[in-house]
């Protein structure tokens, strides 16, 4: 547990990061689309208001501190994304300053901010063009935190097809578990909206490891076995085939019901799982 001097240092810390990237330029048209701010406008009362939320997120309006630096991280990034303006360098840079890994951004404080936001919109508590931009944003900093040539810790050059089914237009999950694979040294092909013939092709061109299909709605799920059933009787099926995402939070038997191998939201719980059968494999070979 942090002391109440190092929040201090914290608060500091992050409030200044967010005046940098609130007010400093931008190049170009803002990268993809971000909303640039009227160089005439008075920032200072937003500034303010911002660097204050962060104040009572990080210190639990003065009585209550934060329990963990992820938790302070979450809190930080969902302001950052519903800010005037958002850049991924300065972003990241803030997160840097607050000890927090890429891999724990990656891993939890994305994810739990996008859960957030989606929560709010089903709750009314945020618009959808909120959402919509928050999330972009979020996906922005995702590309930022992308390696270039991850390391193959297992040296095993394992490789996955990582596909969302047709309507499915929640793909920031699926964007998050590529980001996630590719940490871990794994190649990933990702097919949005995948029919089925599709991946029956995809598994035909290529040597896949395992199969991961990303799911964010329980009227997905017809589409997510009739995915499943594809890459079963595909000429080259992998080791292993994975349902994940936010469908998993519907009360059912989602590997009944879909035919996979594995429901899961952990990439290192699938991984092992593959790593154990590709083991398993290479013993029963002759």
């Amino acid at each position: 547990m942090s002391s109440t001097s190092d929040i201090t240092v914290l608060t500091g810390r992050t409030a200044s990061a967010l005046v940098r990237f609130v007010t400093q330029p931008v190049d170009g048209d803002g990268d993809g689309g971000t909303p640039m701010i009227d160089a005439d406008r008075d920032l200072s009362p937003e500034i303010t208001t911002l660097a204050d939320g962060i104040v009572r997120l990080l210190n639990g309006h003065g009585t209550r501190r934060c329990e963990t630096r992820l938790t302070r991280a979450v809190a930080w990034l969902r302001i950052a994304a519903g800010a005037t303006r958002f850049d991924p360098d300065a972003v990241h840079e803030a997160l840097a300053e607050m000890r927090v890994p890429d891999d724990d951004i990656v891993d939890f404080c994305i994810p739990q901010v996008a859960r957030q936001f989606g929560d709010a919109w089903c709750e009314d508590r945020c618009g959808f063009a909120e959402v919509t931009i928050a999330t972009a944003r979020l996906q922005a900093l995702l590309i930022r935190l992308q390696p270039h040539g991850a390391e193959d810790p297992d040296g095993t050059g394992r490789t996955a097809l990582l596909m969302t089914v047709p309507g499915d237009h929640h793909t920031l999950g699926a964007r998050v578990a590529a980001a996630q694979l590719v940490r871990r040294g794994v190649a990933v092909r990702t097919l949005h909206a995948a029919h089925p013939d599709e991946a029956e092709r995809a598994l035909a061109d290529g040597d896949y490891d395992m199969a991961l299909i990303s799911c964010a709605s329980a009227h997905r799920l017809p589409a997510a076995r009739t995915l499943c059933e594809a890459i079963h009787r595909s000429a080259r099926p992998p080791r292993l085939v994975a349902l994940g995402g936010l469908v998993l939070d519907f009360a059912g038997d989602l590997q009944h019901m879909t035919g996979v191998d594995i429901v899961t939201n952990d990439i290192r719980t699938a991984l092992a799982l593959c790593r154990a059968r590709g083991a398993g494999q290479a013993q029963a070979a002759p």
